[in-house]
């Protein structure tokens, strides 16, 4: 059987009452006051979900705010812990470097950013309205929100709102 937050999304009927009410946070693994990620589970049925907030500032100086609850296996868990753990194992801060690479938020940027662009979930979107991604969000618009501008391979034009899912 479906998380009941799912089929709400899928709706279009979710809540941000009603996720506050239904997920408990079970590990913070990174926290930023632009970009956070953590591992929460439903109370109801016990699935879990890998939650990422992102802050998107425009070149306008317009921050757009978005939250995701990709709906993870023990295998995206362990992932996502094993980039937390460098931090604990290093005794490091997210601005660190190692030999000359950022450990974060970049790589744990990256594994989000390929878990939105390829798992379904459940997206809070700047427009303030909950949607279901079945098959993973359109790189072009998770390219802004995650880098804030398009990468190679992505069309060349974006649309006046991002409300195609």
């Amino acid at each position: 059987m479906e998380c009941h937050l799912i089929e709400y999304a899928k709706k279009q009927r979710l809540t941000n009452e009603k996720t506050k009410e239904s997920m408990e946070c079970i590990e913070s693994i990174y926290n930023t006051s632009k970009f956070d990620v953590s591992i929460c589970k439903c109370n109801k049925c016990g699935q879990k979900f890998i939650y990422c907030f992102k802050e998107y500032n425009s070149p306008h100086w317009e921050d757009y705010y978005w939250s995701f609850w990709i709906k993870a296996s023990e295998e995206d868990i362990i992932g996502i812990k094993n980039i937390s753990k460098i931090f604990e194992d290093n005794k490091l801060k997210p601005s660190d470097i190692i030999k000359n690479v950022f450990i974060a938020p970049a790589d744990l940027k990256k594994l989000i950013y390929k878990m939105v662009t390829e798992k379904s979930h459940i997206v809070w979107a700047d427009d303030n309205k909950f949607y279901w991604v079945e098959k993973g969000m359109a790189k072009y618009k998770a390219q802004i929100i995650f880098y804030g501008v398009l990468i190679m391979d992505e069309p060349k034009y974006l649309p006046d709102k991002f409300q195609t899912w």
